[in-house]
């Protein structure tokens, strides 16, 4: 499979400068490469195993891999993973993401408005933020986590945005996946106002237009 390797380009620079990257494996596992040991499996809690961007980006390359982040508990990202499931990516209809969930996940993505990627499937959507919530936790689909997860990018850009600040945002999503009332969902007057869906679609647009 053809991987678009120029889409990496539209990874935020705040991200690229981190040396936190590795190499996706088949197994969508990390690795890396060394002279000494060639390509060997990464550890998200051993920074000596992990690559600056450009190398990663490389190696990939040589490879024919994707490339991914590791989220370490030092530094200020977030990833927000929205996983969805369907025909394409699971057997069992009863997994299959409803719309309700989708609708769901559209509301998060709106609300936090900071960078946003498809996932690896092309049916998931991974939105990255400034902010930190010590262990990560999931619920209904909605996966957050800010330190020892290996998170794989693609560039695949659907809000082309800067990584931004939503820690406030970032503790009521967790205060909502925490609770035990499954039909409470945050509102965007509980969050802050945001723009309409055309203008959020609008950048989608141009992203994918610039693209």
């Amino acid at each position: 499979m053809s991987i678009a390797y120029e889409r990496y380009d539209h990874i935020p620079l705040e991200m690229r400068m981190v040396d936190q990257w590795c190499i996706a494996g088949p197994d969508k596992a990390p690795y890396s490469v060394s002279m000494q040991t060639g390509v060997y499996r990464a550890s998200v809690t051993d920074p000596r195993t992990w690559m600056d961007f450009d190398d990663a980006l490389e190696a990939a390359k040589s490879l024919n891999a994707h490339i991914g982040y590791v989220i370490a508990p030092g530094d200020s990202l977030t990833c927000i993973d929205l996983d969805v499931k369907n025909a394409n990516n699971e057997k069992d209809p009863s997994k299959w993401t409803t719309r309700e969930q989708l609708d769901r996940y559209w509301h998060i993505t709106k609300c936090f408005d900071s960078y946003t990627e498809k996932s690896l499937s092309g049916y998931g959507l991974h939105i990255w933020v400034q902010g930190h919530i010590g262990e990560g936790c999931r619920r209904d689909g909605v996966e957050v986590y800010s330190q020892e997860r290996f998170i794989i990018c693609t560039g695949d850009v659907v809000i082309h945005q800067t990584v931004n600040e939503r820690q406030h945002f970032l503790n009521l999503l967790i205060e909502d996946i925490q609770r035990n009332a499954p039909k409470h969902k945050i509102t965007l007057e509980e969050i802050a106002p945001v723009d309409s869906d055309e203008v959020v679609w609008e950048r989608a647009r141009n992203a994918a237009n610039n693209e």
